[in-house]
């Protein structure tokens, strides 16, 4: 049965090593955590393939490093104690995900610094994150489908070609730079499609308008993501568990932040003025998906905390 799980929620920060994250309903492949309330470090992203206690900083050059996203367990996840995860009293926002192989895949390849294409993920990807091992270059990248010659920073960038060149039937494209294909490095990925009727990734023309609702989505999302293609503007995002007017910012150093995305609603999401999400005239790209688990009569998306 295809499927593409999602849930989210928020822990508060104890300090305590090998802390277990449960109540996830399933064991995720993938996990994002972003502390809420403080300018002092920028979360960890972890998938199974980076290899044991690995974890990565989306806005960093820096390699993967250990004692944050330490193991993914059958109920969740488990923690260590370093800031990016686990400072005292600080509160993180988290979102696990797992896919079969119609809507996930994981995988690394060798860069060469020649334009070519990444095979084998089994489906057109909606999204793709990719991250070099190591060297002082090192990024992450994302780009949609709806713009497929573009691949966006998670810092205060506008969008970049040579990166990600397409999305192709059976995976993607990459181009000569070296966040993605720098000669002899490894770099590691994961994509995601949406699933028909739980997961889009489309753009809207921002108009400057505050409680501006966006709709049609079908569903209302758990987990979202939007980027700016203009105006050197950061990732923002939201999870289901997140209330009042809160959103999360992928951008080194930056706590939550109000007037971005006001709420996620039964069919899309309300936006407010800021720059990041609804400038008069700028296009913005946004990756919205909930739960999908048709095997389950109680799919849906899940809160806590």
């Amino acid at each position: 049965m295809a499927f593409l799980r999602v849930a989210t929620g928020q822990y508060t920060g104890d300090g305590i090593d090998n802390r277990a994250i449960t109540g996830v309903g399933f064991q995720p492949t993938l996990v994002l955590i972003k502390p809420a309330d403080t300018t002092s470090n920028d979360g960890a992203w972890s998938w199974t393939n980076l290899g044991s206690d690995l974890s990565i900083d989306p806005n960093a050059t820096s390699n993967p490093f250990a004692n944050c996203i330490q193991s993914f367990d059958s109920d969740g996840f488990t923690i260590g104690d370093a800031a990016n995860v686990n400072t005292s009293s600080v509160v993180y926002n988290w979102a696990a995900f797992k896919g079969s192989s119609e809507y996930f895949y994981q995988g690394s390849y060798t860069g060469n610094g020649t334009a070519r294409s990444i095979t084998g993920v089994g489906f057109q990807p909606d999204f793709i994150f990719i991250k070099r091992t190591t060297g002082s270059l090192s990024q992450g990248r994302a780009g949609f489908g709806s713009a497929p010659t573009y691949a966006f920073s998670f810092s205060a960038s506008n969008p970049v070609t040579t990166i990600i060149n397409s999305f192709d039937a059976d995976g993607f494209s990459i181009g000569t730079n070296s966040t993605v294909n720098n000669g002899g490095s490894r770099y590691d990925f994961f994509c995601l499609k949406c699933p028909t009727g739980a997961g889009v990734q489309t753009s809207y023309t921002g108009n400057g308008t505050d409680n501006r609702a966006i709709t049609g989505l079908g569903f209302q999302p758990t987990f979202m993501l939007v980027k700016a293609i203009s105006g050197n503007q950061q990732f923002v995002g939201r999870n289901g568990a997140m209330t009042g007017d809160d959103s999360i910012i992928y951008a080194p150093s930056s706590a939550n932040a109000a007037n971005i995305i006001q709420s996620l609603d039964s069919d899309g999401f309300t936006v407010g003025t800021a720059g990041s999400i609804n400038t008069n005239t700028r296009v913005y790209h946004y990756l919205a998906l909930k739960d999908y688990n048709p095997s389950s009569t109680n799919s849906g998306f899940f809160q806590f905390f």
